[in-house]
């Protein structure tokens, strides 16, 4: 299961509607797959279970919770920004 944090919503809502089409399709994608984690990166930040997809120029960042597989969304933000905005992010997040 893949859910979006609210902060990945308004993050998303920042950006262009073809863009928005093209992530929320591939997010639909990967929620429908068996493992959806076989197209995510692990990501190398000071916290665990801190990973990514890759969806166009776009990078959404999230948490791996638990043994069932729950995927939650909590940051979506352009390649170029998004690796000078993770460890404020997910600090404020994770806190």
């Amino acid at each position: 299961m893949i859910e979006f944090s609210e902060q990945a919503l308004d993050d998303l809502k920042k950006i262009d509607k073809k863009s928005q089409i093209r992530i929320l399709d591939k997010i639909a994608e990967y929620n429908q797959s068996e493992n959806p984690m076989k197209y995510a990166k692990s990501i190398k930040c000071a916290y665990d279970n801190i990973y990514r997809f890759r969806i166009g120029d776009y990078r959404l960042v999230f948490e791996k919770r638990g043994l069932e597989l729950c995927l939650l969304i909590i940051i979506v933000e352009p390649r170029n920004k998004i690796y000078q905005k993770i460890n404020r992010k997910l600090t404020k997040r994770l806190k």
